[in-house]
């Protein structure tokens, strides 16, 4: 118009200036309609995904080529001698399907951010504006014409649609899921190619009756336009191919991660019990098939919450990945070594027939090494117990040795319970409850040993027995003190230790069995609270009698120590039995005040504002320095009977009796050796300094109805052992015997 107001009488040129203008709108507009609708995709997919949608753009925009030559452009270039014109004409539609697909396709993939009625009005806006450029393509050879009409009507209300589509995403704003599945995305390109080899075949087999030049270019823009489509879908699908086989590995992958986590412990790596529960049952009908046995071993580290709780869970974990390396390497191919939880490990050795061997771990002894052999015993039951108690020793020794973790050497034990199949059950359940209460009976014995299952374990109690009977217990109070004294060398009694015991059904439970799981349980706090009162009733109740017991030693757990209101509960103790503070002295064990040695300070200091009088028990097996117990406000120090069990033969016990001793006394500590059981070992500690000692020598454990008696024989044994001269002066507040 602008060309007609400067030149009436001219006509204006074509292709023109205007034309770049126009040619400038698709880009522009493809830019816009992909800011505004491109996909959400990261990562690994981003790429895939970019290239996929492109492809498919290029199918589309190819396909439309190829018909639009065949019904307009052919004709039209035939017809026509001006080609730049051409070029531009053909150049509006293409770039309008570009902008068309790109709407379509995305819509149809993905989920977008705009309300579906929105994408509609935005789809039919490029549709009138694609009608309207082919419209434009056909004046090309009658540039003033009826279609001149249609053209402006078409681009009339593409305007239109996309002012509907604008107006509805701002009032109702929304979002359009996918509608195509992905089955249908990955059918669609081949559409494209039925259409190209369709036009084909048609203009193959039909006579149309048009000029020979113009059928010629039909055909040939055909052909090409065919062969782009389809070397076009061919990548598109060469790419989803690959996509699809990386999908699937990594879907390999993962349900293999799945099944690894479902059957193996995410700690330590080791099977966990579903999988041990799987081979041990299977292992079962191997052996009754056979006639082989079947071993099955519960480890469970002792004292483990200790280390857990002074050194910290980091290293706790750590230590446990460590004990499963050096049990691993002691176990031979054909064993399972599985993570029960916690601190427990359960160990299945399956065919332990006569050429079965435990294990083949360089150095070993045993059935598998240079030890004894077990090809003389067949398939004994005997012989089978016996490489499977071999093999257990052997596990125990692995862990004696230091671990290093975290930078550090821990030297650890641990307690063991062996059951055998068939001997001891014939079904997984029943092996693994009497390994478990062999291990049991292992720990109430002493720890760090090996205990096979016996028919007289079978009244025992499981773990998770032992926790519902001993929670009954702390509610009806089955529980009773024993009193064991602590002498002076002078034959002056210092006082009582008290000590709980449990008995159910008339039975003593051994503390080594119940003491550690009311630790861990929690329920050590209020069974440490009775204690404490029954404690001092019993010592006002001697009091009442005439008995003098000069002081009362309780024990207070790690975790009644840090349990809020110790100090509290001590004194409503005291207040309650009318006794005096100095009278009462609390043991703490030296790894439970070692932990968080400020809070070990200040619960410390208020305690012994009471009055009361402070000592650290087991002395010398945790890991004090110097430093630490001279910040420690503790009045007595108790030497750990395993010092001195090698008395008066094991030098290096006697060293460390010697410096216990000289420590103690540059503190102004008393010092009290705990397990003397021997005259020789009472001599050696009297000749290096300790005068306080309690122990079986003395006097085992006993109920309270037992302590006048035992005073009256402890008094008479005193005064026919003292001759003229050698008695020693008796300690200040002791009571003579």
């Amino acid at each position: 118009n602008l060309y007609k107001h400067l030149r009436p009488d001219g006509e204006p040129p074509f292709p023109s200036w205007a034309d770049a203008f126009y040619l400038l709108y698709a880009p522009l507009v493809t830019a816009g309609i992909w800011r505004l609708m491109r996909p959400a995709a990261s990562g690994a997919q981003s790429g895939p995904q970019l290239t996929r949608l492109l492809l498919d753009i290029a199918t589309v925009v190819i396909t439309v080529f190829v018909l639009l030559w065949h019904f307009i452009y052919a004709g039209t270039v035939a017809e026509s001698g001006n080609l730049p014109g051409l070029l531009v004409n053909l150049s509006y539609p293409l770039q309008d399907s570009l902008m068309v697909s790109l709407v379509f396709l995305i819509a149809l993939q993905e989920r977008v951010g705009l309300p579906r009625a929105a994408i509609v009005w935005l789809s039919l806006g490029f549709v009138f504006n694609f009608a309207g450029d082919v419209a434009y393509a056909v004046l090309l050879p009658e540039p003033y014409s009826l279609t001149n009409l249609v053209m402006d009507i078409c681009f009339t209300f593409c305007q239109a649609a996309f002012g509907v589509a604008a107006i509805w995403s701002e009032l109702r704003p929304g979002e359009s899921r996918r509608i195509l599945t992905p089955r249908a995305v990955a059918l669609s390109p081949y559409a494209a190619i039925v259409i190209c080899f369709s036009l084909i075949a048609w203009q193959v087999g039909a006579r149309h009756g048009v000029a020979a030049p113009t059928e010629l270019l039909r055909v040939l823009g055909d052909v090409v336009g065919t062969g782009l489509v389809t070397l076009v879908v061919v990548l598109r699908q060469n790419l989803s191919f690959r996509e699809n086989a990386a999908l699937n590995r990594e879907l390999s992958v993962n349900v293999a991660e799945t099944e690894r986590r479902a059957t193996h412990d995410p700690l330590t790596g080791l099977p966990n019990r579903a999988l041990l529960d799987t081979r041990l049952d299977k292992a079962i009908r191997r052996g009754a098939a056979l006639g082989h046995q079947v071993a099955v071993l519960y480890i469970d580290i002792d004292r483990f919450k200790t280390i857990n709780d002074g050194l910290g869970h980091e290293v706790g974990d750590q230590l446990l990945v460590a004990v499963a390396r050096a049990l691993m390497a002691e176990l031979g191919p054909n064993d399972t070594l599985a993570r029960q939880g916690g601190d427990e490990f359960m160990v299945v050795m399956p065919d332990l027939s006569g050429t079965h061997q435990a294990s083949s771990g360089p150095g070993s002894s045993g059935p598998s090494g240079s030890g004894p052999s077990s090809s003389g015993l067949g398939g004994s039951e005997w012989g089978g117990s016996e490489r499977a108690e071999l093999l257990a020793r052997r596990l125990m020794q692995c862990l004696n040795v230091p671990l290093p973790v975290s930078g550090r050497t821990l030297v650890i034990t641990a307690s063991m319970g062996l059951a055998m199949f068939p001997r001891d059950g014939t079904d997984g359940p029943t092996l693994r409850k009497h390994a478990d209460t062999a291990m049991y009976r292992a720990k109430a014995n002493g720890r760090n040993a090996l205990q096979s299952f016996t028919p007289d374990m079978s009244g025992g109690l499981n773990a998770l027995e032992l926790e519902q009977a001993l929670r009954a217990a702390v509610t009806r109070g089955d529980f009773e003190l024993h009193y064991q004294p602590q002498v002076h060398t002078s034959g002056a009694l210092l006082g009582m230790e008290a000590l709980v015991r449990w008995r159910r059904q008339g039975t003593l439970v051994p503390p080594g069995e119940f003491i550690p799981l009311a630790e861990e349980t929690g329920l050590i706090v209020p069974l440490g609270t009775w204690v404490l009162r029954a404690a001092l009733r019993q010592l006002a109740a001697w009091d009442a009698a005439g008995l003098k017991v000069p002081r009362m030693a309780v024990n207070v757990s790690a975790r009644q120590f840090t349990a809020p209101g110790l100090p509290e509960s001590v004194l409503s103790a005291l207040t309650e039995t009318g006794t005096a503070p100095q009278r009462l002295e609390l043991e703490l064990t030296e790894s439970a005040v070692t932990h968080d040695l400020a809070g070990t300070v200040r619960q410390l200091t208020e305690l012994r504002g009471l009055g009361v009088r402070v000592a650290l028990d087991d002395f010398g097996t945790g890991q004090s320095s110097l430093s630490v117990l001279r910040a420690l406000p503790a009045d007595t120090l108790k030497i750990d009977q395993t010092f001195v069990a090698g008395l008066p033969a094991d030098t290096e016990s006697v060293a460390v009796v010697r410096m216990v001793l000289a420590l103690a006394q540059s503190l102004g500590l008393d010092v009290v050796a705990e397990g003397i059981e021997t005259q020789g070992q009472w001599h050696t500690l009297s000749d290096l300094g300790c005068s306080l000692g309690q122990g079986y020598l003395f006097a085992r454990p006993l109920v309270a109805g037992q302590v006048p008696a035992w005073l009256q024989h402890w008094q008479a044994r005193c005064d026919t052992a003292a001759g003229p001269g050698e008695r020693l002066p008796v300690a200040a507040g002791a009571l003579q015997i």
